[in-house]
């Protein structure tokens, strides 16, 4: 996910994911992805993550 997600010091605006499938004992996840790629915003820099 790094790979697909880290440009360059940019990383997506946000992230959604979403459950589309739970079927025996498995759960499917995908991703949504902003288009944009932004640096850390100064007001989230210090933040403990996750949110």
């Amino acid at each position: 996910m790094v790979e697909l997600l880290w440009r360059d010091g940019l990383v997506p605006l946000w992230i959604d994911l979403v459950v589309t499938a739970a079927l025996h004992g498995r759960t499917q996840i995908d991703a949504e992805v902003s288009p944009r790629f932004v640096r850390e915003l100064r007001e989230l820099q210090g933040e403990e993550r996750p949110f």
